[in-house]
């Protein structure tokens, strides 16, 4: 059977017009002759054209598809673009490689017109991001609320804004003898007892003068609770008198209703200072660090009773401390304390002297005429069965060891 030989010259074209060249299966290989003008432009595949984008893959294979018949088919040879045009191919474009960069963090949301709105509450994170959507500032499309969480806290979005700025901080003095105490909580040495036990933690409460820089009294403690708090602050009273003022921080011994029951029967102002602001309480916090420097780095080895550490500690500070030059002051703070002597006020040598540090509180009285009050048992004075009282007991006495 014959093979599909496509016809040279086209059908259409007329015997008159001029010659045509031999097929290109006729002519012997060697480089291609002169086509004419109008043929080239007819043959001559545009970038565009669906033959220009076919010409690059049938090169490629050599051929192009074969025309069948009867189930046989003969490979059609095709021009290659050499014989077809002599025109050089414009260069593919190059492409830039793809970016190892392409899902980028997203930048941190616009928290600032929600955080006034909360002032000073604690600010919860999802309470903020509930905030940021209701006021339509970010979408739950945009930010997810684990997203929301880590840029929050990658940023510092919820820190005040005037934490970056040191606070303006002005020296201040009062006048006068006894018109302000600044009262802290040192942490102390370990006190070996001796015994199987493990060291016992000490704690110094310690009071000092903001005019003379006296100090009035300080002990060392077993425990930083109200008990010792008192203790330490009622010595103090009756070793140098009766402040105007006290000037103490925010911890739970120093807020604790007997303590500030105690300063209103006493008629001193008690003052806290700001939360988390240890340099508003300089003078105390300065004494502190004389004594690390001085008393604690002594030979205590000796001292195995909180008794003898308190022994040791005012030997110090009544003949070292109290009696050498303040740098300040320009002379002896016991000195500068005597000055003011007339200005002083002392707590009144009788026993309603020890009213003032009692406890007081509400109970109810039970049906057997008795009440409870730290843990015991007490009988009511007459018949007050199922009625609530007021009852004050004085302040129990840690007794050292």
């Amino acid at each position: 059977m014959s093979s599909l030989v496509p016809r040279w010259p086209p059908p259409n074209c007329s015997s008159s017009s001029a010659p045509w060249p031999p097929h290109p299966a006729a002519t012997p290989p060697g480089p291609p002759g002169p086509q004419p003008r109008s043929l080239s432009r007819l043959l001559e595949p545009t970038a565009g054209s669906p033959a220009g984008r076919a010409l690059p893959r049938l090169s490629k294979h050599g051929s192009a598809p074969s025309a069948t018949r009867r189930g046989k088919a003969t490979p059609i040879p095709i021009p290659t673009t050499s014989a077809i045009s002599t025109r050089p191919s414009a260069p593919a474009p190059v492409r830039p490689p793809p970016s190892k960069t392409a899902f980028k963090s997203p930048s941190p949301p616009e928290t600032t017109p929600v955080l006034p709105s909360f002032h000073s509450q604690p600010r919860n994170i999802a309470v903020v991001y509930r905030e940021c959507i209701r006021r339509g500032l970010i979408r739950r499309e945009q930010v997810a609320p684990n997203t929301f969480r880590r840029i929050v806290k990658k940023f510092d979005l919820l820190k005040p804004l005037c934490d970056h700025s040191p606070k303006a901080r002005l020296a201040f003095a009062k006048a006068h003898a006894n018109d302000l105490w600044q009262g802290d909580t040192l942490h102390g040495p370990y006190l070996d007892t001796g015994l199987r036990g493990k060291p016992i933690k000490t704690y110094l409460i310690c009071f000092i003068d903001d005019a003379s820089r006296v100090v009035p009294h300080g002990a060392f403690h077993a425990a930083d609770d109200t008990t010792s708090l008192i203790d330490t602050f009622q010595t103090a009273l009756h070793k140098r008198g009766v402040p105007k003022a006290v000037y103490v921080d925010n911890g739970s011994n120093y807020t604790a209703k007997e303590f500030s029951t105690i300063c209103v029967r006493l008629g001193t102002v008690l003052i806290h200072t700001p939360v988390r602001d240890g340099a508003a309480k300089g003078k105390i916090e300065r004494f502190f660090r004389t004594v690390r420097d001085e008393f604690l780095t002594l030979d205590l080895s000796h001292i195995h009773t909180l008794r003898d550490l308190n022994n040791a500690f005012i030997q110090w500070l009544e003949t070292t401390y109290h009696n050498r030059i303040h740098t300040t002051l320009g002379m002896k703070p016991i000195d500068r304390f005597g000055l003011d002597l007339d200005r002083i006020r002392y707590l009144a040598g009788n026993p309603f002297s020890t009213e003032l540090f009692m406890l007081e509180d509400t109970r109810k009285v039970r049906i057997d005429n008795t009440f409870s009050f730290n843990a015991r048992r007490y009988e009511a004075p007459r018949d007050m069965r199922n009625k609530t009282i007021t009852e004050e007991i004085l302040f129990p006495v840690r007794t050292l060891i």
